[in-house]
C-alpha cells in the first residue's frame, strides 16, 4: 500500500508541474481538477495505510488487552502524584512502530 502512496505523490508533482507550465487556462483548470481529485485519493490511502499498520502492530501485541492491576495501588488512577494525572502514566510495555 505504501507503493500506492508513493505513486500518487508522483502523479501530484507531475500535474502539479504541468499547471505551472501551461498557459491555457481551460487545460489549467482540468488539471487543477485532477490535482484536488489526486489529493483526496492521497487522503484516503493514507488513511488506510495508517490502518493497516495499527492492525499489524494488534498482531504483533497478540491482540491482547492489557493486563489489569491486582491491587489499587497499581492503578495509574491513585498512584498520580499532585503533579501528574491519569493521562500522565506511561505505560510499562514499549510499543514500537
Amino acid at each position: 500500500m505504501h507503493g500506492v502512496v508513493g505513486m500518487l505523490d508522483v502523479m501530484h508533482a507531475t500535474v502539479q508541474e504541468q499547471i505551472e507550465g501551461q498557459r491555457n487556462s481551460k487545460v489549467r483548470q482540468v488539471f487543477q481538477t485532477l490535482k484536488e481529485n489526486i489529493e483526496t485519493v492521497q487522503d484516503s490511502s493514507k488513511r488506510a495505510v495508517e490502518a493497516a499498520d495499527n492492525v499489524v502492530h494488534a498482531y504483533d501485541m497478540n491482540l491482547q488487552i492489557p493486563d489489569t492491576p491486582l491491587q489499587d495501588t497499581d492503578s495509574p488512577a491513585t498512584a498520580a502524584s499532585a503533579n501528574t494525572t491519569y493521562f500522565d502514566h506511561k505505560p510499562s510495555r514499549l510499543i514500537e512502530g
